[in-house]
C-alpha cells in the first residue's frame, strides 16, 4: 500500500495547450517505492499535453515500465509520428525540456529542429 502522496510536478503550461492527463509525479529516488507505487508513478503513461492546432501531442512516460531502474521517455509527437525525444532518469531535467519545448513551438520554430534543442537536455 502507499505510505506518501507525490505531489505533482510543476509545469508552466501556456494557453493554447490542453492537458489531456497529468500523473507525473516528482519522484527523488525511483528505487525507494514501494510496489503500489512503482505501479502509479512509473508508468508509461505519465503525461499528455495536447495543441490541438498544430495537431501534436507532448507525452512522458517511464521506460521500462515499473522498472526503478529506468527512465522518462518525453517524445513530441505529430500527428503520428514522433518528431523529437530524449531519455532522462531526472525529473527536473525533463520538467526543462517540456518547457524549452512548448516555448520552442509556441514561437512556430521549425520543429526539424527540435530533437538538436532537446539534445542539449539529455547530456
Amino acid at each position: 500500500m502507499s505510505t506518501h502522496q507525490r505531489d505533482l510536478v510543476p509545469l508552466r503550461i501556456p494557453s493554447g495547450w490542453t492537458v489531456v492527463f497529468n500523473n507525473f509525479r516528482e519522484i527523488e529516488t525511483p528505487a525507494e517505492l514501494d510496489d503500489a507505487d512503482r505501479d502509479r508513478y512509473l508508468s508509461q503513461d505519465l503525461l499528455s499535453v495536447e495543441r490541438v492546432r498544430e495537431r501534436l501531442w507532448l507525452d512522458v512516460g517511464w521506460h521500462p515500465d515499473g522498472d526503478p531502474s529506468g527512465r522518462y521517455r518525453f517524445a513530441v509527437i505529430r500527428e503520428s509520428e514522433t518528431v523529437a525525444e530524449i531519455e532522462h532518469a531526472d525529473v527536473t531535467v525533463i520538467q526543462d525540456a517540456l518547457d524549452e519545448a512548448m516555448a520552442f513551438i509556441d514561437r512556430d520554430l521549425d520543429l526539424d529542429t527540435l530533437q538538436a534543442v532537446l539534445d542539449a537536455f539529455a547530456v
